[in-house]
C-alpha cells in the first residue's frame, strides 16, 4: 500500500510539473520488478541488458587473450576506447568502477564491430537478441496476450537503449523478427517518453 501511494504522488507531482491531468496519460511503463532468486538475476544480466551484452564483450576480449576463445577485433577495439594496453589491464579497469552505465557504455563498440563482421561480436548479438526474444515469448504466452490461438493482436512495447537502432544491426528489428515469427499478431509500437525531473 506504501509503495502504490507513493507511485501515485510521484505520478501527480509530474502530471502536476506538465501542466497535465491524468487524462493525457495513455500508458505507463514502470520498471519496479523484482528478481528474487540468482539464476533470474544472472540471466537477466547476462543477455537483457546493455550491461550484459558489454560484459559478454570483455569476457571474449579476456578469453581471446588467453587462448581460450577465439580473436575478436573486440579487444584492438575495447582496449583504444578504454586507453588501456592490454586485456590484462580490464580486470582492474572493471573492477575501478563496475558501474552498470560505465560498462553498459561499450555496447556501441560491440554493436560496430558486429558491423564490420567480427564474428565474436556478431554472435553475442544474436545470442543476446534470440534471449530477449525467447524471453518476451514466455512472457506473452504466460499472460495469454496473444489470445488462445496465438494469433491475437497485442502492442509489443519497445524500450531500452540496447533497442535503439543502429547502423546495419538493427536489434530491436531482429528482436521484433523473432517474436513475429512466433506472434504475427505482435504490433511493435515505440512509446513517447516525457521525462519529467
Amino acid at each position: 500500500i506504501a509503495a502504490r501511494e507513493t507511485l501515485e504522488q510521484v505520478m501527480a507531482e509530474a502530471l502536476s510539473k506538465a501542466g497535465a491531468d491524468h487524462s493525457a496519460v495513455r500508458a505507463v511503463c514502470l520498471a519496479v520488478s523484482g528478481v528474487n532468486h540468482p539464476t533470474d538475476k544472472q540471466r537477466i544480466l547476462n543477455w537483457l541488458s546493455g550491461y550484459g551484452i558489454a560484459a559478454q564483450a570483455l569476457t571474449a576480449v579476456i578469453r581471446a587473450h588467453d587462448g581460450r576463445g577465439p580473436p575478436t577485433n573486440l579487444s584492438e577495439s575495447i582496449l583504444d576506447k578504454l586507453e588501456l594496453s592490454s586485456p590484462d589491464e580490464l580486470i582492474g579497469w572493471t573492477y575501478a568502477d563496475p558501474s552498470w552505465a560505465r560498462i553498459a557504455a561499450l555496447v556501441p563498440i560491440v554493436v560496430s564491430s558486429a558491423e564490420e563482421g567480427d564474428e565474436v561480436a556478431n554472435k553475442i548479438l544474436s545470442n543476446s537478441v534470440e534471449e530477449l526474444a525467447d524471453s518476451v515469448i514466455a512472457v506473452v504466452r504466460r499472460l495469454s496476450l496473444c489470445g488462445k490461438e496465438g494469433k491475437d493482436s497485442f502492442p509489443l512495447v519497445m524500450v531500452g537503449g540496447v533497442l535503439e537502432s543502429n547502423k546495419g544491426w538493427d536489434i530491436a528489428g531482429k528482436v521484433t523478427n523473432c517474436i513475429s515469427k512466433v506472434f504475427p499478431g505482435a504490433h511493435p509500437i515505440r512509446p513517447e517518453v516525457c521525462v519529467i525531473s
